[in-house]
């Protein structure tokens, strides 16, 4: 139990981390900030999608359920950031704001 907080803290406060610093350090705009962290865990989903399909790490037993909910996620994921990419393209003055 204490291992998953620990992985669930990971995971929120990593993105967060990665977000301060990109906007308050480098004073990137909010969108591309925003692009980084959804491109970020799309590419990082791309890479590990195999552990989820039947016979890998995660899905030993090959239950479809989980190849089915991992599929879903990477198509959220990627859809998620052609729409910022889009929205970055269609309104380039969302740019502007910035801390």
């Amino acid at each position: 139990m204490e291992q998953s907080r620990l992985f669930a803290a990971f995971r929120i406060g990593l993105p967060v981390a990665l977000g301060a610093v990109l906007t308050f350090y480098f004073n990137s705009p909010y969108i591309i900030t925003l692009l980084i962290i959804i491109g970020w865990s799309a590419l990082g989903h791309i890479v590990t999608i195999d552990d989820d399909l039947p016979g890998g790490w995660s899905n030993p037993d090959g239950d479809p359920a989980v190849a089915r909910q991992a599929k879903v996620w990477l198509a959220v994921t990627v859809a998620a950031f052609f729409f910022v990419f889009w929205l970055m393209l269609k309104f380039p003055h969302v740019q502007d704001y910035r801390w």
